[in-house]
């Protein structure tokens, strides 16, 4: 399997501008803060609770996020929107989560 690119854990809100539902990723809460550390963004309180944005080093966006979860607490979310700009960023977060 080709190894990954770098890649960053970014605050950048408008790195988000074009990036649409790409599919999900099963996995825990804390698996999402150990790979990529605390949610850092929060874009609308009554959508999502928890965002992160991953920048790869060619520039390439993906993004997980909960999605109008808020029948439970945060921390038993296991199901997660993943978002990019292309199919190319949800691949590369489905390798991220599961390698």
């Amino acid at each position: 399997m080709k190894m990954l690119k770098d890649y960053s854990v970014v605050t950048d809100a408008s790195l988000i501008d074009g990036t649409f539902l790409q599919g999900y990723v099963i996995t825990s809460y804390q698996n999402l803060v150990d790979l990529f550390g605390e949610p850092a963004l929060q874009f609308d309180p009554a959508k999502t609770r928890a965002n992160w944005v991953v920048q790869f080093e060619d520039g390439v966006v993906a993004t997980v996020y909960d999605y109008k979860v808020q029948d439970k607490p945060v921390e038993e979310v296991t199901e997660w929107n993943v978002g990019g700009k292309s199919h190319v960023g949800h691949d590369r977060m489905m390798e991220l989560i599961y390698n």
